[in-house]
């Protein structure tokens, strides 16, 4: 199956007919290869850390182009959901790049200096994608989305993750933040990415985002998976910079 199928990303690096080969390989695979890709390459050391986003943007586009989809800061439009989920790799926070001439988005993670991981979704019908979220047309460094706001919980951490407790004390979901901890959970809010379960189970995918000094702006400040019953729909249509 593909959740237990080898890394592909090494096989289709070494093709010599890479990238055309990734169009016969499926999407999970398409989705292994993007996510070792990016997993490798935000480990490696740049001697201007500053060069992060640019460095890869050419690949990105080739990509981009083979794949017949849109690109932007280290997402691609046909797979933006999945692209989305990424956390940091170790227990050590991530770190801001401060770019003078380029305005790259929170939510990328090109964004930051430190390896990264992807959030372990599965390949199944069980998943299922929000359709709200989407790359902003006139702006592609902008997300548009629907937020959440977290409800009847209790919050606890637990190594890198801060865990969402119900009353009982059960655990009904994770947190892990980018770059700093947030000991006041209160004025967060959680942009829906998907949902995965059955209907008494749901769990939601979600980004961790916090308000601008702009209405209806937001940021990202980290990644979540959060029972269902603790998030109630607060705000739509805001974006993500």
């Amino acid at each position: 199956t593909p959740t237990s199928s080898p890394k592909w990303g090494p096989y289709f690096s070494l093709d010599p007919i890479f990238p055309t080969r990734l169009l016969e390989a499926g999407y999970a695979r398409i989705v292994d290869f993007i996510n070792t890709l990016y997993e490798d390459y935000s480990k490696r050391g740049l001697t201007n850390s500053t060069d992060r986003a640019m460095a890869i943007s050419g690949l990105q586009t080739r990509l981009a182009r083979t794949l017949g989809c849109q690109e932007s800061y280290g997402v691609f439009d046909s797979f933006l959901c999945r692209n989305l989920l990424w956390q940091r790799g170790g227990e050590k926070m991530m770190e801001r790049i401060e770019h003078k001439d380029l305005k790259v988005p929170s939510w990328s993670w090109t964004a930051y200096l430190g390896g990264i991981k992807f959030v372990g979704v599965p390949f199944h019908d069980d998943v299922l994608w929000h359709k709200d979220l989407k790359l902003d047309v006139k702006h592609k460094a902008s997300l548009q989305g629907s937020l959440g706001k977290l409800r009847n919980y209790a919050i606890e951490q637990k190594g890198s993750q801060h865990v969402i407790l119900d009353s009982r004390g059960a655990e009904r979901g994770w947190l892990q933040f980018d770059i700093e901890d947030h000991t006041d959970i209160d004025p967060l809010r959680y942009l829906v990415v998907g949902r995965i379960g059955e209907k008494s189970e749901n769990q939601y995918y979600v980004l961790v985002v916090r308000q601008t000094r702009r209405k209806r702006e937001y940021k990202r400040v980290g990644v979540g998976l959060v029972h269902a019953s603790h998030i109630s729909r607060w705000k739509d249509n805001v974006r993500i910079v």
